[in-house]
């Protein structure tokens, strides 16, 4: 539980010099600062989802899982990974992920490949692209062989948004389980 006027000791990577270099959490709580004002941002995970989540017996869309990611915190060329894990009838009725951003209004991510697998995992990716507003993402929610190309977006990172998680099954009756979602954060150079 550090404060922006506790200092901790950041080992210094160069090898020269001071073996630690004294830092300090600035004000966001997204960053270190050294004395002389360099700042090291703080990567890891921002969001996660350890709990179960069964969609409900329906055909419309769900959301299972929320993330707000604040103004300004993914930078110019920082990257999202979001792992996420699931469980479902074993059948080859479709079940329809969306990755939505603000709802759908920025930008949504699709796949169909809860299909005719009892269990799925993947690790979907988005990287600002040297702008806060240009990204390239997975071509698919991180499923091994799905998608074709990579798909890119204008989602704005200097306003606030919105992530969210979605389902929607062609039948009601088919289960399907979220059963973990990890969101981090990837610091760019």
């Amino acid at each position: 539980n550090a404060s922006t006027n506790d200092l901790v000791g950041v080992k210094n990577p160069t090898g020269r010099g001071e073996d630690f270099l004294p830092v300090r959490l600035d004000s966001t709580g997204t960053s270190l600062v050294s004395g002389d004002g360099t700042t090291i941002y703080l990567g890891g995970v921002l969001a996660q989802q350890n709990t179960e989540v069964l969609a409900p017996t329906d055909t419309v869309k769900n959301v299972l899982f929320t993330c707000v990611i604040p103004a300004g915190f993914v930078r110019a060329n920082d990257s999202l990974r979001i792992t996420h894990n699931w469980i479902c009838d074993n059948n080859a009725n479709t079940k329809t992920l969306v990755f939505d951003w603000n709802g759908g209004a920025a930008a949504s991510f699709s796949t169909t490949a809860l299909t005719n697998s009892a269990s799925q995992r993947g690790i979907w990716m988005i990287s600002n692209r040297n702008s806060l507003s240009a990204q390239v993402a997975d071509a698919s929610l991180g499923f091994i062989g799905g998608g074709t190309t990579a798909p890119t977006s204008t989602i704005d990172f200097a306003v606030s948004q919105t992530l969210t998680i979605a389902l929607t099954k062609a039948t009601g009756a088919d289960a399907v389980k979220l059963m973990r979602c990890v969101v981090e954060i990837l610091r760019g150079v």
